[in-house]
């Protein structure tokens, strides 16, 4: 158990393992809002004059934002003291915002947020809760131009890139999520997920000029991740067949032996993993299916 809070335990009104706590807490970025609530209070309300202007704020503001999660009369009215004692400052706007939106009050949340963006454009986090208020009202359209906008100042986000990209799959526009995955591979070239992903929708798209791209980045993401990468060998082998099923005669000699080797190969390797299974229900069951002797 935290030293800190093993004090607590038996000794609730000790205010320097209260604020060892939150202190701890802040530093591993972790909410915890019951006990930051349980403990913070009475630090805040008995013992703020022990404190720093600078710690009494930051302990404030972090048992506000646990508040939100657990006890919101008391958000509100650590809020007003914050807005009384910092009436000009902007961290004390964004919490009113977030105050605003756990109350359900959409509007007036994305009124605070853009009047701190009329000043300030590119104010990352303005702009994400934007999009998190238009998330959880169920406006696709609208969250999509909010991560555009947002992405606009701030390319190399690449969660963000990860949430457009679901959008537009969810909406099936599959020219803008392929944008989407060649951002998110040029921020992270070694990661095979991304690789696997844009392999999807190419394959999802189905043409024979896409089947080839997503051949080759099936392959690619296996180059990166050859073990535990079993979903990569199942889309190179349904890519593989589906060309030499669909389109073999519009592949050239050349193409026509790649595909085969890489479909071969493919092949092997999900027989392998499969012949080390102890189900042998399931491993027969999928053998059968893809037409590999067991």
């Amino acid at each position: 158990m935290n030293k800190n809070l093993q004090i607590l335990k038996n000794k609730p009104n000790n205010w320097k393992a209260a604020r060892g706590l939150l202190r701890e807490y802040r530093e591993k970025q972790q909410r915890n809002s019951y006990e930051i609530m349980k403990y913070g209070l009475p630090l805040i309300k008995k013992n703020s004059k022990r404190l720093s202007k600078e710690e009494l704020f930051e302990v404030m503001e972090q048992v506000f934002l646990a508040g939100l999660d657990v006890n919101l009369e008391e958000s509100n009215a650590l809020l007003l003291k914050l807005q009384k004692q910092f009436p000009k400052s902007l961290r004390v706007t964004k919490l009113s915002g977030l105050f605003e939106e756990a109350m359900g009050h959409w509007k007036n949340a994305q009124i605070i947020y853009q009047s701190i963006l009329k000043d300030n454009p590119s104010d990352q986090i303005a702009q994400k809760r934007l999009v998190c208020i238009s998330k959880a009202q169920g406006n696709t359209k609208l969250t999509i131009q909010n991560l555009n906008k947002y992405l606009s100042h701030f390319q190399g986000d690449t969660e963000a890139w990860e949430e457009l990209l679901d959008l537009y799959l969810s909406q099936q526009c599959y020219s803008k999520a392929l944008f989407c995955c060649e951002e998110l591979i040029l921020a992270e070239p070694d990661n095979y997920q991304h690789h696997y992903q844009i392999a999807n929708i190419y394959y999802t798209i189905g043409k024979r000029s896409d089947l080839i791209k997503a051949r080759q980045y099936y392959a690619h993401s296996i180059k990166l991740l050859e073990e535990q990468n079993l979903k990569s060998f199942y889309g190179l082998y349904l890519t593989t067949n589906k060309l030499k099923t669909l389109f073999s005669r519009n592949l050239n000699q050349s193409e026509t032996q790649i595909n085969e080797q890489l479909l071969q190969f493919a092949k092997d390797k999900i027989k392998k993993f499969y012949l080390q299974k102890e189900d042998n229900n399931t491993k027969t069951t999928v053998l059968e299916l893809l037409e590999i002797d067991n």
